[in-house]
């Protein structure tokens, strides 16, 4: 009977090794999505600030053109 219950102990553990391994790597997929989403919410509003400064350029240009025009 003790062989019967060392071979169960050892798929048993197997398996369990099998689920924390199944477990870590879907906690890796998930932080791996989670910092892909950081990323590119960082790179929007980088990308959201050159647009303001671009536009505070613009409109000081257009009323320095509308100045000079008087």
């Amino acid at each position: 009977m003790s062989a019967s219950r060392d071979s169960r102990d050892s798929e048993g553990k197997y398996q369990d090794d099998c689920e924390d391994a199944m477990v870590a790597a879907g906690d890796s997929s998930r932080e791996k999505r989670l910092k892909a989403r950081r990323e590119e919410e960082r790179r929007r509003e980088e990308d959201r600030q050159v647009e303001i400064k671009q536009a505070m350029y613009n409109a000081g240009d257009s009323s320095r053109e509308r100045r000079k025009k008087k």
